[in-house]
């Protein structure tokens, strides 16, 4: 199941932006937050962050939506020259 959760959500408290749910660019003061300090913006799981305050670089390789998990996007690479996903936000 994508990180949008079962209802394919916007942002992982629901459709709408709300400014107090993320640490980003313009609320931040360039400095990334301590987990859970926008509780508000709290995921359909409970997990804090999901949306603003740091990237995440994964391992995934970097192919267009729809995301399908077998189409070989997850499998390991240790090449340099694979473009891979950044997920969350940033500062």
């Amino acid at each position: 199941m994508p990180a949008r959760g079962p209802d394919s959500r916007v942002y992982p408290w629901g459709n709408a932006f709300i400014e107090g749910n993320v640490v980003y660019y313009y609320n931040a003061d360039f400095q990334p937050a301590d987990v859970g300090r926008r509780p508000g913006g709290k995921s359909w799981v409970g997990a804090y962050d999901m949306s603003g305050n740091a990237w995440e670089w994964t391992n995934t390789i970097y192919r267009p939506y729809p995301y399908t998990p077998d189409d070989g996007r997850e499998e390991y690479s240790e090449t340099g020259a694979v473009l891979h996903v950044l997920r969350g936000g940033s500062i």
